[in-house]
């Protein structure tokens, strides 16, 4: 951080960390056998969109590279922007390890064309037996997980993300500030197509 940012009170933003995403592969038995919970069909990866056409390039080249890499995995891949006006890239696939090789592949492809500050999260939902729900989140900024229990109101299960991440514990980098944890509503890796 230079003079003038620390004389003006400005932070420099972290780059975003992509090389940890993977690790999530391993937590699914985790997940499975200590909570009961199955990894969804869908998960998402979230984008901070730019105006420009370079922008849209990518965009569009996102969108070619996920279709192709979704032939080669079995994957069925679309974009869609929120209501909040960030770039979803989703993928459906009924294999896990093909679902997170796909969400590498597209946070990669976006790091390595020059975009990896927009890069924002991504998103793996678990669902229990019972109907409970909860998401791995990925924090590409502070490059850790942490769990997303969210329930109707847009309320969520805090007792919930907190037995996930005890869990989980030395398995994934977990995020452990609070503050960080942030809720998630509406994406749109729970809707369909």
């Amino acid at each position: 951080m230079g003079i003038l940012s620390v004389l003006f009170g400005r932070k420099r933003v972290p780059a975003s960390k992509t090389e940890k995403l993977g690790s999530i592969a391993s937590a699914e038995l985790t997940m499975r056998t200590s909570l009961g919970m199955d990894p969804g069909r869908r998960g998402g990866l979230a984008l901070r969109t730019l105006g420009g056409s370079r922008f849209e390039q990518l965009r569009s080249d996102i969108d070619r590279v996920l279709q192709l890499a979704a032939r080669d995995l079995g994957s069925e891949v679309f974009l869609r922007t929120d209501g909040f006006g960030y770039l979803w890239a989703v993928i459906t696939d009924d294999d896990f390890p093909d679902l997170v090789a796909g969400m590498q592949i597209a946070s990669q492809m976006v790091a390595e064309e020059g975009f990896r500050d927009q890069l924002l999260c991504a998103v793996f939902p678990f669902r229990s037996r019972t109907g409970d729900l909860v998401h791995l989140v990925y924090s590409f900024r502070r490059g850790s997980f942490y769990a997303f229990a969210p329930r109707s109101g847009e309320k969520r299960d805090t007792a919930l993300e907190l037995r996930v991440h005890a869990l989980l514990e030395g398995e994934l980098p977990l995020e452990r500030d609070l503050e960080f944890r942030y809720p998630l509503w509406g994406m749109p890796v729970d809707d369909a197509p």
